[in-house]
């Protein structure tokens, strides 16, 4: 956890505090799928915004896994076997080294496509399709219902002069990286700035 609040005024001029908070990585050889899940479900309970920070794409395997975290955090809350938006409010999955071709690197939700985007890479990639395997369109659903929101932002590569540098340096990144991470936490910070809420009330 960030060792301080931002504090920012509301609509009305009242005050109220922007946590940060980081957890350790998914998905690698050293943790259990039950401390992935206990991860994932104590950062949706406690977060009114989750980033997921994963590689170029939404694999299936990473949304299956997502189901079964999603769902653990439902037990916390006593809604097994439902999905309450009010318990999980805004996900945003944040894909590293995007190099799609069909799309822009930029934000994509239900409404947001980046400029000069006729393909939203939400709706196509992560929304359910009627052509689907059953499985697979259950789950796709339940991760867009789980949630209020659910948004994608493609970002591009670093840079491999940052990359492969003995000693990387912000000046050694690459300016479509530089520029799209800006706009990543301006829109994070004031797009996003979502209050946490439990059950409907606002948390103090």
């Amino acid at each position: 956890m960030w060792n301080e609040p931002f504090i920012e005024k509301d609509e009305t001029g009242s005050d109220f505090a922007i946590l940060l908070m980081d957890t350790q990585g998914n998905f690698d050889s050293a943790t259990t799928t039950g401390q992935n899940a206990t991860i994932f479900a104590f950062s949706s309970l406690l977060s009114s915004v989750v980033i997921l920070n994963t590689m170029k794409n939404v694999s299936e395997d990473v949304l299956q896994y997502l189901q079964l975290f999603a769902s653990y955090a439902l037990i916390a809350t006593g809604n097994a076997g439902e999905t309450d938006p009010q318990n999980f409010q805004s996900l945003v999955f944040l894909l590293r080294d995007f190099d799609f071709d069909d799309y822009e690197y930029g934000y994509y939700d239900d409404e947001t496509v980046p400029p000069n985007q006729e393909k939203n890479f939400k709706k196509e990639n992560l929304d359910s399709k009627e052509n689907q395997p059953e499985e697979t369109k259950l789950t796709h659903e339940f991760i867009t219902r789980s949630y209020q929101n659910v948004g994608v932002y493609a970002m591009p590569h670093p840079g491999k002069k940052f990359t492969r540098a003995k000693e990387p340096k912000a000046e050694l990144l690459d300016e479509d990286f530089v520029e799209h991470l800006q706009e990543f936490v301006w829109r994070m910070l004031t797009k996003k700035k979502i209050f946490k809420t439990v059950a409907g009330q606002k948390v103090s």
